[in-house]
């Protein structure tokens, strides 16, 4: 009765072994069970549970007025922030320094705050899409930023005709433009 939602933390890999897509809402026995990021991003829109929704045109999935473009089985395709001398882009706090006292409380006031395992010994590291590796918590920071900016890579609907006509193109060329160029 006390938790916000029950939410998945599922990634799916591409076969170079690199995450690039995060399923927002994945099925189960007839329902959609919705990511730990879009719980988040909900929660920190104080929104109430029924505030998700999916929608065709455009494609995505709306959480109250917030748009995110997704695919067409609601998987986003976040844009990831570079991180600047390896540094993390975002406040890292442990959680020994949280418990002590040594973080102010306030540190936290308005934030959407991420508790997860930073250590190779509890926690797997994904491959991000850049060249970095980034552990689950941070995937989902990374993850609910985007939702909430707005940054999330979407196919266009025109790609798949641009990519016809470019292999076209060049099939054009190659038939009937290179056998009357000259071979000297």
């Amino acid at each position: 009765s006390v938790a916000a939602g029950v939410g998945h933390l599922s990634m799916e890999a591409d076969d170079d072994g690199r995450v690039r897509r995060i399923p927002l809402l994945l099925r189960y026995d007839g329902v959609a069970v919705p990511s730990l990021a879009l719980l988040a991003t909900r929660h920190s829109l104080h929104l109430g549970p029924n505030e998700i929704r999916t929608q065709d045109e455009p494609r995505g999935v709306r959480v109250g007025g917030l748009h995110i473009a997704t695919d067409e089985v609601a998987a986003m395709h976040p844009r990831f922030h570079a991180a600047q001398d390896g540094a993390t882009p975002f406040p890292t706090v442990s959680f020994a320094q949280a418990l002590s006292g040594k973080v102010p409380l306030h540190t936290f006031k308005d934030k959407v705050v991420l508790v997860g395992d930073t250590s190779e010994a509890l926690a797997a590291l994904w491959v991000q899409p850049v060249v970095w590796t980034m552990y689950p918590v941070e995937m989902l920071a990374h993850t609910v930023s985007a939702m909430r900016q707005g940054l999330g890579v979407q196919r266009p609907s025109w790609a798949p005709a641009a990519a016809l006509g470019a292999v076209l193109g060049a099939w054009l060329f190659v038939a009937l433009v290179l056998p009357r160029l000259s071979r000297t």
